[in-house]
Protein backbone atom coordinates (compact mmCIF):
# COMPACT_ATOMS: atom_id res chain seq x y z
CA UNK A 1 0.00 0.00 0.00
CA UNK A 2 1.38 3.31 -0.95
CA UNK A 3 2.45 5.26 1.67
CA UNK A 4 0.12 8.69 1.16
CA UNK A 5 -3.14 6.06 1.27
CA UNK A 6 -1.20 4.87 4.65
CA UNK A 7 -1.10 8.25 6.04
CA UNK A 8 -4.70 9.21 4.40
CA UNK A 9 -6.56 5.64 6.61
CA UNK A 10 -4.67 6.98 9.81
CA UNK A 11 -5.15 11.00 9.44
CA UNK A 12 -9.36 9.93 8.62
CA UNK A 13 -9.17 7.28 11.75
CA UNK A 14 -7.74 10.10 14.13
CA UNK A 15 -11.19 12.89 12.74
CA UNK A 16 -12.92 9.59 13.49
CA UNK A 17 -12.10 9.01 16.71
CA UNK A 18 -12.32 12.96 17.67
CA UNK A 19 -15.53 13.64 16.01
CA UNK A 20 -16.63 10.31 18.36
CA UNK A 21 -14.68 11.15 21.40
CA UNK A 22 -16.53 14.88 21.39
CA UNK A 23 -19.40 13.67 20.48
CA UNK A 24 -20.14 11.39 23.13
CA UNK A 25 -18.50 13.35 25.86
CA UNK A 26 -20.46 17.01 24.46
CA UNK A 27 -21.33 18.99 27.47
CA UNK A 28 -25.71 18.85 27.69
CA UNK A 29 -26.29 19.97 31.60
CA UNK A 30 -24.82 21.40 34.19
CA UNK A 31 -25.75 20.75 37.73
CA UNK A 32 -24.78 23.22 40.48
CA UNK A 33 -24.78 22.84 44.42
CA UNK A 34 -23.43 24.22 47.44
CA UNK A 35 -24.32 28.05 46.66
CA UNK A 36 -26.43 30.40 48.60
CA UNK A 37 -24.74 33.38 47.69
CA UNK A 38 -24.95 33.57 44.10
CA UNK A 39 -27.51 31.98 41.40
CA UNK A 40 -26.80 28.78 39.74
CA UNK A 41 -26.51 31.09 36.33
CA UNK A 42 -24.07 32.99 38.24
CA UNK A 43 -21.32 30.45 38.66
CA UNK A 44 -21.91 28.34 35.40
CA UNK A 45 -20.45 31.46 34.01
CA UNK A 46 -17.68 31.99 36.31
CA UNK A 47 -16.94 28.34 35.15
CA UNK A 48 -17.68 27.26 32.59
CA UNK A 49 -15.67 29.46 30.08
CA UNK A 50 -13.23 28.27 26.74
CA UNK A 51 -13.47 25.54 24.54
CA UNK A 52 -12.97 22.45 27.41
CA UNK A 53 -16.85 23.39 28.72
CA UNK A 54 -18.12 21.90 26.11
CA UNK A 55 -16.55 18.37 26.87
CA UNK A 56 -18.14 16.91 30.34
CA UNK A 57 -13.80 14.47 29.91
CA UNK A 58 -11.85 17.26 29.54
CA UNK A 59 -13.35 19.93 31.68
CA UNK A 60 -13.33 17.63 34.52
CA UNK A 61 -10.05 16.40 34.19
CA UNK A 62 -8.18 20.01 33.25
CA UNK A 63 -10.84 21.76 35.78
CA UNK A 64 -11.55 19.34 38.02
CA UNK A 65 -10.79 22.07 40.73
CA UNK A 66 -11.74 26.25 40.08
CA UNK A 67 -10.18 28.77 42.60
CA UNK A 68 -12.56 31.47 42.87
CA UNK A 69 -11.37 33.11 46.43
CA UNK A 70 -11.09 36.17 44.60
CA UNK A 71 -14.95 36.81 44.50
CA UNK A 72 -16.80 37.80 47.95
CA UNK A 73 -18.00 34.75 49.80
CA UNK A 74 -16.47 31.79 46.95
CA UNK A 75 -13.32 29.81 47.71
CA UNK A 76 -13.46 27.34 45.00
CA UNK A 77 -15.58 25.11 42.79
CA UNK A 78 -14.95 21.21 42.52
CA UNK A 79 -16.14 19.83 38.79
CA UNK A 80 -17.22 16.25 38.39
CA UNK A 81 -18.84 14.36 35.46
CA UNK A 82 -22.06 12.36 36.39
CA UNK A 83 -22.43 11.14 33.03
CA UNK A 84 -21.10 11.58 29.52
CA UNK A 85 -22.93 14.57 29.00
CA UNK A 86 -23.90 16.30 32.91
CA UNK A 87 -21.18 18.29 34.94
CA UNK A 88 -21.58 18.41 38.56
CA UNK A 89 -20.23 21.50 40.13
CA UNK A 90 -20.00 21.86 43.87
CA UNK A 91 -19.27 25.47 45.04
CA UNK A 92 -17.04 25.74 48.42
CA UNK A 93 -18.36 29.10 50.27
CA UNK A 94 -16.70 31.17 52.54
CA UNK A 95 -18.32 31.35 55.91
CA UNK A 96 -18.45 34.86 57.84
CA UNK A 97 -16.78 34.69 60.97
CA UNK A 98 -17.15 37.49 62.48
CA UNK A 99 -17.96 40.73 61.60
CA UNK A 100 -17.10 44.71 63.35
CA UNK A 101 -18.27 48.02 63.60
CA UNK A 102 -15.75 49.99 61.03
CA UNK A 103 -16.56 53.77 59.49
CA UNK A 104 -20.20 53.72 60.39
CA UNK A 105 -20.87 50.19 58.95
CA UNK A 106 -20.49 46.44 59.77
CA UNK A 107 -17.40 45.08 58.37
CA UNK A 108 -18.07 40.46 57.78
CA UNK A 109 -14.63 38.62 57.65
CA UNK A 110 -14.01 35.09 57.54
CA UNK A 111 -11.39 33.11 59.33
CA UNK A 112 -8.93 34.19 57.65
CA UNK A 113 -9.79 37.83 57.61
CA UNK A 114 -10.61 37.86 54.40
CA UNK A 115 -13.02 40.96 53.89
CA UNK A 116 -16.19 39.08 52.29
CA UNK A 117 -19.00 41.65 52.65
CA UNK A 118 -19.67 45.32 53.84
CA UNK A 119 -22.95 46.35 55.17
CA UNK A 120 -24.25 49.33 56.46
CA UNK A 121 -25.56 49.51 60.35
CA UNK A 122 -29.17 49.99 59.55
CA UNK A 123 -29.49 47.20 57.07
CA UNK A 124 -30.27 43.41 58.34
CA UNK A 125 -27.20 42.01 60.14
CA UNK A 126 -26.11 38.18 60.26
CA UNK A 127 -26.60 37.31 63.32
CA UNK A 128 -24.13 33.67 62.75
CA UNK A 129 -21.11 36.08 62.37
CA UNK A 130 -20.24 36.86 65.46
CA UNK A 131 -20.46 40.63 66.40
CA UNK A 132 -16.88 41.94 67.91
CA UNK A 133 -16.47 45.10 69.24
CA UNK A 134 -13.52 47.41 70.90
CA UNK A 135 -11.51 45.66 68.50
CA UNK A 136 -10.53 47.77 65.48
CA UNK A 137 -7.74 46.47 62.63
CA UNK A 138 -5.16 48.80 61.90
CA UNK A 139 -6.03 50.50 58.61
CA UNK A 140 -7.93 53.51 57.59
CA UNK A 141 -10.61 51.83 55.21
CA UNK A 142 -11.84 48.24 54.42
CA UNK A 143 -13.24 47.65 51.15
CA UNK A 144 -14.13 43.83 50.20
CA UNK A 145 -11.52 41.81 49.13
CA UNK A 146 -9.18 43.01 51.35
CA UNK A 147 -7.33 41.50 54.17
CA UNK A 148 -7.41 42.48 58.23
CA UNK A 149 -6.04 41.18 61.24
CA UNK A 150 -3.42 39.59 59.06
CA UNK A 151 -0.55 40.35 62.34
CA UNK A 152 -3.06 39.00 64.57
CA UNK A 153 -3.43 35.12 63.53
CA UNK A 154 -4.71 33.82 67.01
CA UNK A 155 -7.05 36.56 67.35
CA UNK A 156 -8.79 35.30 64.03
CA UNK A 157 -8.61 31.37 65.16
CA UNK A 158 -10.25 32.88 68.38
CA UNK A 159 -13.25 34.12 66.75
CA UNK A 160 -13.18 31.35 63.93
CA UNK A 161 -13.56 28.69 66.75
CA UNK A 162 -15.63 31.18 69.19
CA UNK A 163 -17.80 31.67 65.79
CA UNK A 164 -18.56 27.98 65.21
CA UNK A 165 -19.35 26.76 68.97
CA UNK A 166 -22.09 29.63 69.33
CA UNK A 167 -23.27 28.62 65.87
CA UNK A 168 -23.59 25.01 67.09
CA UNK A 169 -25.19 25.96 70.63
CA UNK A 170 -27.85 28.04 69.22
CA UNK A 171 -26.02 31.42 71.38
CA UNK A 172 -26.41 34.97 70.21
CA UNK A 173 -24.82 37.17 72.00
CA UNK A 174 -25.14 41.00 71.52
CA UNK A 175 -21.88 41.40 70.71
CA UNK A 176 -18.54 39.87 72.21
CA UNK A 177 -14.77 41.45 73.60
CA UNK A 178 -12.21 39.89 72.32
CA UNK A 179 -8.87 41.97 74.17
CA UNK A 180 -5.44 42.14 73.20
CA UNK A 181 -4.91 39.16 75.16
CA UNK A 182 -7.54 37.51 73.63
CA UNK A 183 -9.67 37.13 76.48
CA UNK A 184 -13.45 36.27 75.80
CA UNK A 185 -16.52 37.93 77.42
CA UNK A 186 -19.97 37.42 75.73
CA UNK A 187 -22.36 40.39 76.14
CA UNK A 188 -26.08 39.73 76.48
CA UNK A 189 -27.45 42.76 77.66
CA UNK A 190 -27.13 43.41 80.83
CA UNK A 191 -25.20 39.78 81.79
CA UNK A 192 -21.70 39.14 80.38
CA UNK A 193 -20.02 35.94 81.07
CA UNK A 194 -16.39 35.87 80.79
CA UNK A 195 -14.83 33.09 79.38
CA UNK A 196 -11.14 33.99 79.65
CA UNK A 197 -8.68 32.37 77.58
CA UNK A 198 -9.60 29.90 74.81
CA UNK A 199 -8.67 26.74 76.89
CA UNK A 200 -11.75 24.61 77.47
CA UNK A 201 -13.67 26.87 75.28
CA UNK A 202 -16.02 24.00 74.01
CA UNK A 203 -17.12 22.85 77.73
CA UNK A 204 -17.70 26.54 78.47
CA UNK A 205 -19.82 27.70 76.13
CA UNK A 206 -22.16 24.45 76.77
CA UNK A 207 -21.86 24.99 80.79
CA UNK A 208 -22.62 28.86 79.38
CA UNK A 209 -25.44 27.38 77.62
CA UNK A 210 -27.28 25.86 80.31
CA UNK A 211 -26.58 28.44 82.98
CA UNK A 212 -27.90 31.48 80.86
CA UNK A 213 -31.65 31.00 80.91
CA UNK A 214 -31.23 31.35 84.44
CA UNK A 215 -29.18 34.77 84.71
CA UNK A 216 -30.35 36.30 81.16
CA UNK A 217 -31.87 40.03 82.25
CA UNK A 218 -29.81 40.22 85.17
CA UNK A 219 -27.20 42.49 85.98
CA UNK A 220 -24.42 40.69 86.57
CA UNK A 221 -21.12 38.97 85.49
CA UNK A 222 -20.88 34.75 85.31
CA UNK A 223 -16.97 34.28 85.72
CA UNK A 224 -15.97 31.25 83.97
CA UNK A 225 -12.41 32.56 82.96
CA UNK A 226 -11.41 29.90 85.45
CA UNK A 227 -12.40 27.14 84.60
CA UNK A 228 -10.50 23.68 84.03
CA UNK A 229 -11.13 20.16 84.09
CA UNK A 230 -9.95 20.31 87.48
CA UNK A 231 -11.28 23.26 88.90
CA UNK A 232 -15.51 23.50 87.43
CA UNK A 233 -16.33 26.41 90.14
CA UNK A 234 -18.63 28.91 88.37
CA UNK A 235 -19.54 32.11 89.98
CA UNK A 236 -22.27 34.89 89.49
CA UNK A 237 -21.97 38.32 90.28
CA UNK A 238 -24.76 40.50 90.76
CA UNK A 239 -24.27 44.32 90.27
Amino acid sequence: MPLWRRVAIIFIVIVLALLVFFTLFRTETVLVSGNTRYSDEDIKSMCLDGALSNNTFLFTVFKHRIELSDMPYLDHVDAEMIDNNTIHLSVEERISAGRIPFGGKIIYFDKNGNVLEIREKDDEQDLTAVMIKDRVPDVEMIDVGDVIFEEEPEFLAVVSVLSGLLLQYELVPDYVIIDEENNITLVFGDTKILLGQDLFLEEKIARADAILPDIQGTTGILHMEDYTEASKDIIFETQ
